[in-house]
């Protein structure tokens, strides 16, 4: 059976105002578009870099952070997500909070590492703060100088990032944001607040992003196809008709198969008996892999054999007979390709595919049965009867 399956994950993403944080004197400018990724396919308790980055809107001028005491950009975690282990240095160069000026995918731009103090032009101030927002850990940051207008993103590091990264440099220990242990829809909120502006402490713009954590917003699609198979004879019986010495008569019948087997099928000959009236037997033609049109026949009353052609492989028979399989076969004249089946009840193969087969360009075979008897071939009522396996190979 086969089954497939798609995946498709949807994703919500809902811009809303957060709670305010400050003063209840507001003047929300133009916001940017904020982006934060990853935003889905995140697992529970997993550790995960992740990227706060937007793009400067209209009117969107600089602001200079460094002159006025109280300038910052805040990022809201809901307090599901566990910042414990994010880590800011004091004096290194390593952080697990860096913010990009001129990008807002955390790639390329001025790279500017954040610290626990503000020691120097290079270096943003930040703090962590837990509980100062109900449902929110929070991380402030402080830039030193003026951010010119434009793009700008801010990366929290992760284990994956440990060449770059104070806690994980030495690979020992877990860093960064650790997702909430239980999947759903959590938000991720930004804000840019410049202090000292009319109305004071104005919070210039604020937005809300949501990620999903875990599969529990994933849809699975299932279907199913199931194996099939089929095989058809043209006709169940094949008449040679009333011999005669010295002419090549022959009977032919038509076989469908139709399968989706991945890789294709076998199809499988057995006689009950030879070609015999019960007491006399013509020859099985198993050494020259014809029957003569003309010419002697040196076989004990005569030659019998099966020809086949198929639009597949040919196994135990050694070539296509070719022409119409006809009462007498081209008029007497041409040779019947055939082979005799060496053994009774013994299963012969006589094609194959490695591929599925439609049962209409493909899958189909004919058979030629042929005999041509001698002038002292014993008179009676020669049968056989031949049975016809598929087997799918799925």
């Amino acid at each position: 059976m086969l089954n497939r399956k798609l995946f498709i994950v949807c994703l919500i993403i809902l811009l809303v105002p957060l709670l305010t944080f400050f003063a209840p004197h507001q003047a929300l400018a133009l916001a940017p578009t904020v982006t934060i990724t990853p935003n889905s396919g995140i697992a529970t308790g997993a550790y995960t870099d992740y990227c706060v980055g937007w793009t400067d809107p209209d009117g969107y001028t600089a602001y200079d952070f460094g002159t006025n005491t109280g300038n910052e950009i805040i990022v809201a975690f809901d307090n599901n997500y566990d910042l414990s282990k994010l880590k800011i240095s004091a004096t290194d160069t390593k952080s697990e909070v860096v913010v990009y000026v001129g990008t807002s995918t955390c790639s390329g731009g001025t790279q500017r590492i954040t610290s626990t103090q503000s020691t120097d032009d290079t270096r943003d101030k930040t703090v962590i703060y837990t509980g100062l927002i109900a449902n929110y850990t929070i991380v402030v940051i402080q830039p030193t100088n003026t951010i010119a207008a434009g793009a700008m993103s801010i990366k929290f590091r992760s284990i994956n990032d440990n060449a770059n990264s104070l806690n994980c440099n030495a690979g020992a220990d877990a860093c960064s944001v650790v997702a909430p242990a239980i999947a759903g829809n959590y938000k991720i909120a930004v804000e840019s607040l410049v202090a000292n502006a009319t109305p004071p402490d104005d919070i210039v713009w604020l937005q809300t992003d949501l990620a999903y954590i875990g599969n529990g917003n994933q849809v699975n699609i299932t279907s199913t196809v199931d194996p099939t198979i089929s095989f058809a004879l043209s006709d169940n019986t094949c008449n040679l008709g009333t011999l005669t010495t010295d002419a090549l008569q022959t009977c032919g019948y038509g076989a469908t198969v139709a399968t989706n087997a991945v890789n294709g099928y076998s199809g499988y000959i057995q006689q009950d008996q030879a070609f015999t009236n019960g007491t006399s037997t013509i020859t099985s033609e198993v050494d020259d892999s014809k029957i003569n049109g003309t010419g002697a026949l040196a076989a004990t009353y005569g030659e019998y054999g099966i020809g086949v052609n198929t639009t597949d492989t040919l196994d135990y028979f050694d070539a296509n007979f070719t022409g119409v399989c006809t009462t007498n076969y081209d008029g007497l004249t041409n040779d019947l390709n055939a082979n005799g089946l060496a053994a009774d009840t013994t299963d012969y193969v006589f094609a194959t595919s490695a591929v599925p087969v439609d049962g209409v360009t493909t899958g189909k075979t004919d058979f030629c049965h042929g005999v041509r008897i001698k002038f002292d071939t014993p008179p009676g009522s020669y049968t056989q009867t031949v049975t016809l396996t598929i087997v799918g190979n799925f």
